[in-house]
C-alpha cells in the first residue's frame, strides 16, 4: 500500500474498510514512517527524551497499530522509513542511534512480526539537497563554534547507518545494529 508517513492510525482506517471494497487491488505489505521527533532545532529533541522509556513505548504503540492493521488485512508490515529526528538530523543521533534505533527498533519491530525496516541515509550531499541545501546539524554544530575540521569528523548526514567521510564510506552505529539484529534471523521470540 502507498506510505501513510507517520499517520499509522491511517492503517487502522484503511484495514477497517478494507472490506467494504468490491475487487480490491492485490496487496502484500502495509508501510509507514518512524521518527523520534524533529526538527533537530527542537529543544525538546534531545538525548534526555530520546533515551526516556516513554520513546521506545511510543515506538511499541506504532507497532502494534500497524501490526494490528495488517493482520486484520492478512498482509505484512514494514518501516519504511526512520530516524531519531526528522528534517536531516543533529549531531547528537549518532552517539546514541545503536541503542535507540540500530538494535532496539529492529528487535522489536522483528517481535511484531514485521517483514523488514528501512533507516533513512543517505549522503551528506543528497540529505542536504532534500532540506534546502545545508543541513541543519551544521548550523547547531558552527552555532556551538566547532571548527570546519571538528565539523568534518562527524558522519554525515549525522543520523545515516552508513556515513560518507569524502568518498570513503563507513558503518556507523545503526549498521552495526542492524547487523547484530540480523544475527537473530530465524529466531523465536519469546515474550515474559
Amino acid at each position: 500500500m502507498p506510505d501513510v508517513g507517520s499517520e499509522v492510525a491511517w492503517l487502522t482506517e484503511i484495514a477497517d474498510l478494507w472490506p467494504l471494497i468490491q475487487n480490491p487491488p492485490h496487496v502484500t505489505t502495509l508501510s509507514h514512517h518512524y521518527y523520534f521527533g524533529g526538527p533537530a532545532t527542537n529543544p525538546e529533541v534531545n538525548i534526555p527524551n530520546l533515551l526516556k522509556p516513554a520513546t521506545m513505548g511510543k515506538v511499541q504503540h506504532t507497532a502494534d497499530a500497524a501490526t494490528a492493521a495488517a493482520n486484520k488485512m492478512g498482509v505484512r508490515v514494514r518501516m519504511t522509513e526512520g530516524n531519531t529526528f526528522i528534517a536531516a538530523a543533529s549531531p547528537v543521533c549518532p552517539t546514541f542511534s545503536l541503542r535507540h534505533r540500530g538494535l532496539p527498533n529492529s528487535l522489536l519491530l522483528a517481535s511484531n512480526n514485521y517483514s523488514g525496516i528501512n533507516l533513512h541515509g543517505g549522503t551528506g550531499k543528497s540529505v542536504a539537497n532534500s532540506v534546502g541545501g545545508f543541513l541543519p546539524g551544521d548550523i547547531l554544530l558552527k552555532e556551538k563554534g566547532e571548527s570546519a575540521e571538528l565539523m568534518a569528523a562527524h558522519p554525515h548526514p549525522f543520523y545515516t547507518p552508513i556515513a560518507t567521510f569524502g568518498s570513503e564510506y563507513v558503518m556507523e552505529p545503526d549498521a552495526y545494529g542492524l547487523k547484530f539484529a540480523g544475527e537473530f534471523n530465524g529466531g523465536t521470540f519469546l515474550h515474559g
